[in-house]
């Protein structure tokens, strides 16, 4: 039973750890009502803190600095040249990933829950991700929508973590690194504003 107006709006104002309380002191029973939140049943109490916990946890800045992390590391291994059979499948992977979570700090920083980030509308598809990032104002380069035309046309990311055969048109090496960069600084600038601690992005270390 999803929670109405009201009892989010008591349950917002008490707060996670007054909620938390009041939780603790009622029943075990799921449907058990919580005393002072408007009528709310236990479980529908227990999934808000839930989701509480996951938005404090799951933040913009969070998000960004993991796409970093995949971002350097894609570099770092193209630049290795590993002597492997298939070198460029993991390097892939880490661009294609990287350009999701850079959408997610995006769509994190508009307003968007994890939740909702994570859920089928969004997920892991780069198409629905742009697209609402696009919505909610963000500058899309005309080699950024090839990129991810191509990502979500194709089975390039599928094809970058599991064993394939056949011919794929796929993004290269360099298209990755300018969309990951181009989003790095338009995204990361979009941060700076809202006063997230980003680093790197004004002293152009990339």
């Amino acid at each position: 039973m999803a929670l109405t107006d009201q009892q989010r709006a008591e349950l917002e104002r008490l707060g996670p750890s007054i909620v938390q309380m009041r939780l603790d002191a009622t029943s075990n029973d799921p449907g058990a009502l919580v005393q002072g939140t408007k009528d709310t049943p236990r479980r529908d109490v227990a999934d808000w803190l839930r989701a509480e916990d996951e938005a404090k946890r799951t933040t913009c800045i969070g998000l960004f600095n993991y796409a970093e992390s995949y971002f350097r590391s894609a570099r770092a291994l193209d630049a290795n040249k590993p002597k492997v059979t298939h070198p460029d499948a993991p390097v892939n992977f880490l661009f294609y990933h990287a350009i999701e979570l850079y959408l997610k700090a995006y769509l994190r920083l508009k307003g968007l829950t994890p939740r909702e980030l994570a859920s089928r509308k969004y997920g892991h598809s780069v198409a629905a991700l742009s697209k609402r990032a696009s919505e909610l104002g963000l500058f899309l380069m005309d080699e950024d929508k090839d990129v991810l035309q191509s990502m979500e046309d194709t089975d390039v990311v599928i094809e970058s973590r599991y064993i394939k055969v056949g011919s794929f048109r796929r993004p290269t090496h360099g298209a990755l690194d300018r969309t990951c960069k181009s989003f790095r600084q338009t995204i990361g600038e979009e941060l700076l504003a809202a006063g997230q601690p980003v680093r790197g992005i004004q002293r152009g270390d990339l």
